[in-house]
């Protein structure tokens, strides 16, 4: 789940949950919220930010699928807005005021299954929300909202017209989750979702991520969501029409 606008934002990457949790909890006291999620062996990478309208949020962490505990933070009116898995737990990130009108999700050891489930829900004015493998199995989250356009792609790479954002300018959607699943890289496109303008960047080393991350918040320009795939790392930077 992206954010449909962001005034300041904040990133790190850490081989240790706890160090990244302590940031997180820090942050959580100053107004961030997390914005994008993930694990890549043997990183974690959080990103947070300001002025985005969410409100509070939890983090579940379980080394089975929570299945149940899901609606316990549905009853909190609490949304899920980030999942992913670090070989050993699965991390699921609850949001207050996400403005997500329900949600539904689907855990199944058959893509063909989840596919069915997608093409379902978008009938039922549902989007997709969060997308993560561990294994054989597959999850996807898809939440309501106003009626906008979708579509997603399962590629071994990204195309050139998407990594320079001629593809989205085209289509008019934009990047709204970008998973691993299969090996493959798994893309979102939306419509609706407050962005102005959009790319995609593959750093050669984890170690750039510092510098390409401050040289692109001088232009306004913001993670929307990244993934680890195998040992690639995917950032979508994007503007938002509101600041």
């Amino acid at each position: 789940m992206i954010t449909k606008q962001c005034k300041s934002q904040l990133a790190f990457v850490s081989d240790n949950w706890e160090e990244c949790f302590d940031s997180i909890r820090d942050k959580w006291q100053q107004g961030y919220v997390i914005s994008s999620a993930g694990f890549g062996d043997p990183y974690y990478f959080i990103v947070m930010d300001q002025g985005t309208g969410w409100g509070k949020q939890d983090i579940l962490i379980s080394k089975h699928f929570p299945q149940l505990e899901i609606n316990d933070y549905w009853d909190r009116n609490l949304d899920m807005s980030h999942v992913f898995h670090d070989g050993k737990q699965w991390y699921l990130v609850f949001t207050a005021n996400t403005a997500a009108n329900g949600q539904e999700w689907q855990y199944k050891t058959s893509w063909e299954d989840i596919k069915r489930f997608i093409r379902t829900l978008w009938g039922q004015k549902r989007f997709i929300s969060a997308a993560c493998q561990y294994k054989e199995n597959y999850f996807m989250l898809m939440s309501g909202g106003p009626e906008r356009k979708e579509k997603w792609l399962l590629n071994r790479e990204i195309p050139e017209d998407v990594l320079t954002g001629d593809y989205m300018k085209e289509l008019n959607m934009f990047i709204s989750c970008i998973s691993e699943i299969d090996g493959k890289i798994f893309t979102v496109f939306s419509g609706n979702t407050g962005i102005s303008e959009q790319f995609v960047l593959k750093p050669s080393r984890i170690e750039d991520v510092a510098h390409i991350l401050e040289e692109n918040w001088k232009e306004d320009l913001f993670i929307s969501d990244f993934a680890f795939v195998g040992k690639e790392l995917y950032l979508v930077f994007s503007q938002f029409i509101t600041k």
